[in-house]
Order: structure tokens, then sequence, then C-alpha cells
């Protein structure tokens, strides 16, 4: 077992040895391997992406992510390429590069991907940024198992089809709604749908689609016709009347009392609470013999976008002569430092379209 390890060692040491010393890829001696037409294709590309083919980065098998200008030959061929970000229009030239099998040509210019059925071996091809006026040439290619098509400004995928063995499609940041058509895809498997317009998914989904897709907005909160995101803010005049009762933690205490006259909104204060009463399901019935005047209480709603899953806000009672108001919410208690005290409680009334007169307020515990 030692004399193994010794050896594995020595090996693993030569291969370190070999990677450091041995010397780079050079781009003038991997175009020298390349058949005369194949060469022709490729100064040709270059040429329209503004550059020379003895300018694009020699890199190995699977690693154009992290070069916007390279391409692998192999056995004397292209076998993968990227030019991202140039004003290339034509397909044609890329056609004449038969033995590819991966091409990046992301943001790039290409009005259309005529000739794309010559390359029969290409397994992945990425055309993100790319604004294509059609992907017509795309239908039907018999090898491709990764197709990115992200912020292409796509409304359709009418056109992604007849894609025998596609396994992986991105169409992140692109206008599409109805996907229904990629459930023809026999091995579809990964989509990326995120930033689209997708919102609901094809029934029955196909139960081998693995997606990737924003969480759909959360529906806004149902509110009541009484409820407020703010009570108003104290202003104007307020004249109490007399109350009497107190807020208690059982189910049969009652306050009842009077407001002389309110003009804007004021503070209804003052109202005695035992130390074990906490204000909730508290029900506000209202009457005014002049004018039109609301009450406040604390509420909340169910809201999944809102943090812990409620929406915080108020409830109003509204009265006007003849019509009384009635509302269900929790009685705001005054805070500080009131330790092994009783704390009062209040509410806002405010009246609405000037002034409001001779206002009754009953507070007591929701039963229904």
């Amino acid at each position: 077992m030692r004399n193994v390890a010794i050896s594995v060692g020595v090996l693993i040491l030569g291969l370190v040895i070999w990677v450091a010393t041995r010397k780079p890829l050079s781009i003038e001696d991997e175009l020298g391997k390349l058949p005369g037409d194949e060469r022709q294709a490729l100064e040709a590309i270059a040429s329209e992406a503004g550059t020379k083919a003895n300018q694009l980065k020699p890199v190995g098998i699977g690693v154009l992510a992290n070069h916007p200008r390279a391409v692998a030959i192999e056995d004397g061929h292209v076998m993968e390429l990227r030019i991202a970000d140039a004003p290339i229009k034509r397909f044609a030239p890329i056609a004449r590069l038969a033995g590819l099998k991966a091409l990046w040509l992301d943001g790039t210019q290409l009005e259309s991907l005529e000739g794309l059925q010559s390359l029969k071996e290409l397994r992945i091809l990425n055309l993100s940024r790319a604004k294509l006026g059609s992907l017509a040439g795309l239908a039907g290619h018999p090898a491709l198992t990764q197709l990115t098509l992200s912020h292409c400004g796509l409304d359709s995928v009418a056109d992604v089809r007849d894609l025998p063995v596609l396994r992986k499609l991105d169409l992140s940041g692109n206008q599409v709604e109805d996907v229904a058509s990629l459930t023809a895809l026999p091995e579809l498997r990964d989509i990326d749908l995120t930033d689209t317009l997708v919102r609901a998914l094809p029934e029955p989904k196909p139960a081998n689609w693995q997606l990737k897709m924003a969480e759909a907005p959360a529906a806004p909160a149902k509110l009541p016709d009484n409820w407020s995101d703010a009570e108003p803010k104290e202003h104007g005049e307020i004249k109490l009347g007399g109350r009497s009762g107190q807020v208690a933690a059982d189910d049969d205490w009652l306050v009842e009392g009077t407001v002389k006259s309110v003009n804007g909104a004021g503070k209804v204060f003052g109202i005695p609470g035992m130390r074990t009463a906490r204000g909730t399901n508290v029900a506000l019935e209202l009457e005014a013999k002049s004018g039109k005047v609301r009450a406040y209480l604390e509420s909340s709603v169910p809201d999944a976008s809102k943090f812990l899953g409620r929406r915080l806000g108020y409830v109003y009672a509204e009265a006007s002569p003849g019509k009384p108001g009635r509302a269900v919410g929790m009685l705001t208690r005054l805070t500080g430092s009131q330790f092994g005290k009783d704390r009062p409680f209040q509410f806002i009334i405010e009246s609405v379209d000037g002034e409001a007169t001779e206002i009754s307020y009953k507070l007591y515990r929701n039963k229904k």
C-alpha cells in the first residue's frame, strides 16, 4: 500500500508540474490545425464581429462562459465558439462550422437563424440578449439539448418546437405569457420563467418539468368598505360630554358616552379600563343628531404581502342623523410607564364636511 501511495503521489506531482510548465494554447497553432473552409468561415465570422480570428481566446471545452470571444478547437475542428456583444447579423458563415457542439451568440444582432439546421451536432445554443425578429430556423433541430433565449424580447414560444432532445430552456426576461406549446417537447425538464408574464401553467403540467419562476404576486388584501390605512391626525375642536362604565376583561362590560360637538378630528380619551382588559374585539356604536361623524378603531386584515401576513389599519363607524353606524375593532390603549396601574383607552372621532353635534357612542364586547 505504501508503494502505491508513493506512486500516486509521484503521478500527481508530475501532473501539477506539467500543468504549470506546459506551453499555453496558441491561437495561431490552433487555427493552423483547421481545414481551409473552417478557417475561412471563422475569419468571416470574426470580421463581421469587428475583430480577427487570431484575436479570439483559445480555450478548452466547456469554458465559454468565462470568455466573451473565444474558440475551442479539438481534433482539428471548431467545437465551441462564443462571439458576444458583436454586430453579427448573418448566420450563414457560422453555418459552415458543421462540427460545432456549443455556440454562444449572446448580445448579437442576428436577423434570423437561417442555416442553423446545418449544425447537426450542435448541443448548446445561447442567444441571450439577441433581439431576434424570428426563431423560425430553430424548429426541428435534432440535437439541441440546452437553449438560452433570455432577454430576447420574445412574446411567443411558438417556434420552440420539434426539438426532440431539448432538456433545458431559459426564457427569463421575455414578454411570454403562454407556454402551453412546450408540453410537446418530450425531453424538456428545466425551464427558467423568471421575469416573464407567465402566471398560469398548462394543465396538466408535465410531471418532469422543473420550473424556475418568480412567485405569483400576492393577491391584494380584501379591505372592508369602512377601512382606512391610517386614522386622521388630531385637528380642529372637540367638546366631550359625559361618560359611564369601564373596559373589562369579561364579556359583560359597557361604556357609554357623549361628544357635544366635533369640528375636524379629536381624541375621545380617558376611557377607564381594568388592568387585565385588552380592548380587543370591541364593538363601537355611533349616533349623531347633526352632521356626519366617524369614529376609528384599530384593525387588521389578512395580507400575504405584509409582515406576518397581516395588514394593519383602522375601521370606522360612520353616523349621520337617522343613520347610526357600527364597527368592530380594537381600542387604542394609553402607552407609557404605567406598570401596576390601570391604563385608560381612547379612540379618534372625526366630523365629515363641517361640524357634527350631539354625538353618542357605546363600546362593548362584540359577541357576534
